[in-house]
């Protein structure tokens, strides 16, 4: 049986394997640029959080245009292809960056091509998968795209080991898996002419629905929600780290919640396809709220950890379906437009999300941040009952 148990999908296979090399590529530079840029530059921290902030907000604000630009070039394939070699052109100019402005066009450039690749190449995903399987093949890529994450820090650590912490080493040869995930969405990824998806009665009903439709605008309200209580991953092991973990250990603790996503990406999936895709959501969003709740009341370091892997399960869930649901709700010549909305809007949100959590850890505790963000989740799930399915 195994992953490739539903029948092949040669398209979404190849873009897995594009998305597996790019994030073992991205994570080889973006696992160590936080030192390059503190013990080598030696930039304020002040600084580096600003180049951060910008480059995922740029990310997020391109999602949001990548539908006009798939209008320019009429094909998805054109827009996942120049996003992805636009990334890859980037990624090895790092070897050379000697100041902090040239560190900050970098990450610019790199975050454009990320943004305005995602929400076609999601939407390709959908044009290539009938509904009864669309489910098993987003979680496919998901777990793909997470082994990227887990596999590049590994690389970058054995080749900082093994060439004396020379950062640009591993910035040039991170160039090698992104150029060759270029080469192969060139020659094996194909534009869809038409869609697999069957007939069914969903699919009919969505045929001539539009953005204001009830459906989207719930699903919209209720991703925003869940956002606004998605913290920032690095307050996680914040808490983890006052609880108990030694700080050698934290990398560990960032490998278990990889191993855990990328884990439960295929099974949630496969759930949405057989029990729906509100029901997987709801779940997803249970799980997500319970690590919370649970972190914000507990002193234990092993359920501490445990939670964590927990909160890597109900992540899975929820990015694999609300990626599904947004593919669905409306036509399918509307579906960039639908998921990159929906991906930028509630990206930048999670910059509140941090601001709120900050401002309520150092305000009130840290119990009351978590548990901020479990109450929100659980909104998030009461409101996803409004959609249709």
């Amino acid at each position: 049986m195994g992953f490739l148990e539903k029948k092949f999908n040669k398209n979404v296979f190849v873009l897995g394997i594009v998305s597996l090399l790019t994030d073992i590529s991205s994570e080889m530079i973006f696992s160590i640029l936080p030192v390059f840029m503190s013990s080598v530059l030696m930039l304020d921290k002040t600084l580096i959080g600003l180049i951060e902030g910008i480059a995922e907000a740029t990310a997020n604000v391109s999602k949001i245009f990548a539908a006009k630009i798939e209008k320019i070039f009429k094909k998805k394939k054109t827009v996942i292809l120049w996003g992805y070699s636009f990334s890859a052109i980037v990624k090895p100019l790092f070897a050379i960056a000697t100041n902090w402005w040239q560190i900050l066009l970098f990450r610019f450039g790199d975050r454009i091509g990320k943004g305005i690749r995602g929400p076609p190449r999601d939407a390709m995903i959908a044009d290539s998968t009938s509904r009864e399987n669309r489910g098993y093949w987003f979680g496919f890529h998901r777990m793909m795209d997470r082994l990227g994450a887990i596999i590049g820090p590994i690389i970058a650590f054995v080749m900082l080991s093994f060439f004396d912490q020379k950062f640009n080493i591993v910035f040039l040869a991170s160039f090698i898996p992104a150029i060759i995930a270029v080469l192969i969405i060139l020659f094996f990824v194909k534009e869809e002419t038409e869609t697999t998806e069957k007939k069914d009665e969903f699919a009919k009903k969505t045929e001539n629905q539009v953005y204001d439709n009830q459906t989207y605008k719930w699903f919209f309200i209720s991703s925003c929600v869940f956002a606004l209580g998605n913290m920032s991953f690095a307050f996680l092991l914040i808490r983890i780290q006052e609880i108990g973990l030694p700080i050698a250990l934290v990398p560990i603790a960032y490998l278990l919640y990889n191993i855990s996503y990328s884990a439960f990406s295929i099974p949630f999936g496969k759930m949405a396809d057989k029990i729906g895709r509100k029901k997987t959501l709801s779940l997803a969003g249970g799980i997500f709220a319970a690590s919370f709740a649970i972190l914000a009341f507990s002193k234990d370091l092993n359920i501490a950890i445990l939670i964590l892997a927990l909160y890597g399960i109900g992540i899975a869930g929820i990015e694999t379906t609300q990626r599904i649901i947004a593919s669905e709700i409306v036509p399918k010549e509307k579906r960039t437009g639908a998921i990159g909305t929906y991906q930028g809007i509630t990206g930048l949100l999670l910059l509140p999300a941090s601001l709120i959590a900050g401002f309520l850890w150092s305000s009130f505790g840290a119990n009351i941040a978590f548990a901020f963000s479990a109450i929100t989740s659980v909104a998030a799930v009461f409101l996803l009952q409004k959609i249709k399915q």
